[in-house]
């Protein structure tokens, strides 16, 4: 689901065009002798909005090369990767963002454009992604919407408070479109679209971290959208841990 993140600070930098095409070395590129990139499925050249819809990490490698560690830094730290929200409720985690313009490995900056590497909470995630939802401006989490008496008078009440914009309006709505393709036919969740509705999102199968190193049969299945894909109403996160049996997000968490 990272990958968004990655493709939405690109564009809105002027890093990238959605159309512009990306070749994405049919499922296989190699870093070094020991380090390789894989894709699920092999693709050779995807414009920037396919490398959304087809969910390549090939691709969102690529793009997070154009636009350069430290202005991507910025922009994920604005979306609110690698810092607590300040919700109102105890426990909250900070995540793992480690500064890419510090990273030492060609390899450690190629994991973070699709999600090796960070660590992040569901509410960062549904965060960042309403803020695309807002047109580009990321909003403060509220749990309480208003306080209001035993006899029914309202005592007090929080209205929505913005904290900063992070994608321009234009590349906000650009997003929205580019995600809604993800729940249309040839995307990865096309059963992600309720009946009579319009959704945006992207989908996620994350390897866990068992130890020192990725899983290969332990995963997180997820999918983050917006209902409807124009003028989002809500934003939803749906998290499946450890599925079995089948193990893709739009597969198991975008239903």
């Amino acid at each position: 689901t990272y990958k968004i993140f990655i493709v939405a600070s690109a564009l809105d930098a002027h890093a990238v065009k959605a159309t512009d095409k990306i070749h994405c070395e049919n499922g296989i590129y190699r870093l070094g002798a020991k380090e390789v990139i894989h894709d699920v499925h092999p693709y050779g050249g995807l414009t920037v909005e396919q490398i959304i819809t087809k969910s390549s990490n090939i691709g969102a490698y690529k793009v997070s090369n154009k636009i350069g560690p430290a202005r991507l830094d910025q922009y994920l730290r604005d979306f609110g990767f690698g810092r607590r929200s300040g919700v109102i409720f105890p426990g909250e985690n900070a995540g793992l963002l480690r500064s890419l313009k510090a990273a030492r490995s060609a390899i450690d900056r190629a994991t973070v454009a699709f999600g090796q590497g960070v660590s992040v909470t569901p509410l960062q995630m549904t965060m960042a992604i309403s803020a695309m939802g807002n047109g580009g401006v990321l909003m403060e989490p509220m749990l309480v919407k208003e306080i209001v008496s035993p006899q029914g008078e309202k005592i007090t009440e929080y209205p929505p408070r913005p904290l900063r914009r992070v994608l321009s309006q234009d590349t906000a709505e650009q997003m929205l479109s580019i995600m809604a393709t993800v729940c249309q036919p040839g995307g990865t969740a096309p059963v992600a679209k309720p009946e009579g509705f319009t959704a945006a999102g992207k989908t996620g199968t994350a390897q866990k971290l068992v130890g020192r190193a990725y899983s290969h049969n332990k995963f997180n299945a997820l999918f983050i959208g917006l209902v409807p894909a124009e003028k989002p109403v809500l934003a939803i996160t749906v998290i499946i841990d450890e599925p079995k049996g089948a193990i893709y997000g739009g597969v198991v968490a975008a239903p």
